[in-house]
C-alpha cells in the first residue's frame, strides 16, 4: 500500500510535465495531418508525413505510460495550437508552406526545451527515461524543420547556428 501511494504521489508531480508534452504531440499529428494533404512542397509534405509518423509513435508511448501510472491525458489541442490550426487552414500554396515550417521549428524549439528540463531534472524516473530516450528524434526533427523551413524561403530566426 506505502508502494502505490509513494507512486501515485510521484505521478501527480508529473501531471504538469505530461499535459503540456501530450498536447504538444497531438498538435504536431494534427497540424502535420493537414500539412501532408495541403502543402505545396514535396519536402514539406515528406517532413509532415515523417512527423505524423513519428509523433503518432511517441503518443501512443506516452498514453500507455499515462494509462500505467493512472493518469489521464488531455484530449484536444491547448488554444495555442487550436489557434495555429486555424491560421494554416486559411492558408494555401507557398504561405501555407512558411507557415506551417515556422510553427513546426517553433513547437520543436518549445518541445526539445520542455524534454530536456524533464530528462534532467523530472522526479519520476520513468517519464524522465521516456523524455531521455525521445530526445535524439525530437533533435533530429528540429533540424530537418530547421533545414526544410531554410529549403522553402522562411530561413527560421530560430536557427541560430545550433545544433540540439
Amino acid at each position: 500500500m506505502e508502494a502505490t501511494l509513494g507512486r501515485l504521489i510521484t505521478c501527480k508531480s508529473c501531471v504538469k510535465a505530461i499535459r503540456p508534452i501530450a498536447q504538444g504531440g497531438m498538435a504536431e499529428v494534427s497540424l502535420s495531418l493537414l500539412a501532408s494533404r495541403r502543402a505545396s512542397d514535396q519536402d514539406v509534405r515528406d517532413f509532415a508525413q515523417q512527423m505524423v509518423q513519428d509523433h503518432s509513435q511517441a503518443n501512443r508511448q506516452l498514453r500507455r505510460l499515462a494509462m500505467r501510472k493512472g493518469l489521464s491525458l488531455p484530449s484536444g489541442m491547448d488554444p495555442p495550437h487550436q489557434l495555429a490550426m486555424n491560421r494554416l487552414r486559411r492558408r494555401n500554396g507557398t504561405v501555407f508552406d512558411r507557415t506551417y515550417m515556422r510553427e513546426m521549428v517553433q513547437d520543436h524549439d518549445a518541445t526539445l526545451a520542455l524534454f530536456r528540463d524533464y530528462a534532467r531534472n523530472g522526479d519520476d524516473p520513468e517519464l524522465r527515461a521516456w523524455a531521455t530516450a525521445t530526445l535524439p528524434t525530437l533533435r533530429h526533427h528540429w533540424r530537418m524543420a530547421n533545414r526544410t523551413a531554410g529549403s522553402i524561403g522562411g530561413a527560421s530566426p530560430y536557427d541560430n547556428g545550433r545544433r540540439d
